[in-house]
């Protein structure tokens, strides 16, 4: 545990007696949840969303929000996402493990010093890259909210809705319904 996480539950556990009178049972599990949404790499509290776009008609498909810093692929298989097996499934290079768990999935392809990516990969890399334009303009089109743009104050339980309702308004706008 962060040294900086245990002086500040050191502080709340006291005041909380003092002024609450609150069991100290409430009180460990309201430590365990603190405990379980900090990350200490970057000394706050973070959120992490994951958009799923169905590329030929730009609509958002679902959003899936999970606390704490994680990996991309660890988050999708979290969230219970199901898409058909034949369905091809396009990310970015942060899910490049993903063919364990969907039958058609399609990444970038990643290159090394040693082994160089080939003319034919650079080349897939870029088509892949002009099929994903139309999901990062939808992503773009998220963003112009400021809620989802800049850092999040607010309550962290109302994050998952707040996201719905601007993905709900966006898949409005694209369809061009009034």
């Amino acid at each position: 545990m962060h040294s900086r996480l245990e002086r500040t539950l050191k502080m709340n556990r006291t005041r909380f007696k003092r002024r609450t009178g609150i069991y100290l049972r409430t009180l460990a599990d309201m430590e365990a949840v603190l405990i379980r949404r900090y990350s200490g790499k970057k000394k706050r509290h973070t959120l992490k969303t994951q958009v799923v776009i169905n590329v030929t008609t730009c609509m958002i498909m679902s959003v899936a929000i999970d606390f704490g810093s994680m990996h991309d692929l660890t988050l999708f298989r979290h969230s219970g996402v199901r898409v058909h097996p034949e369905t091809a499934l396009i990310g970015d290079a942060g899910y490049q493990g993903i063919w364990r768990h969907h039958g058609y999935p399609i990444t970038p392809h990643k290159g090394t010093k040693v082994i160089p990516l080939t003319p034919e990969q650079r080349q897939q890399n870029r088509e892949l890259a002009a099929t994903r334009l139309g999901a990062e303009h939808v992503i773009r089109r998220l963003k112009i909210f400021r809620v989802l743009n800049d850092i999040y104050r607010h309550r962290r339980r109302r994050f998952a809705l707040r996201v719905n309702l601007i993905a709900a308004v966006c898949n409005r706008s694209i369809a061009g319904v009034a």
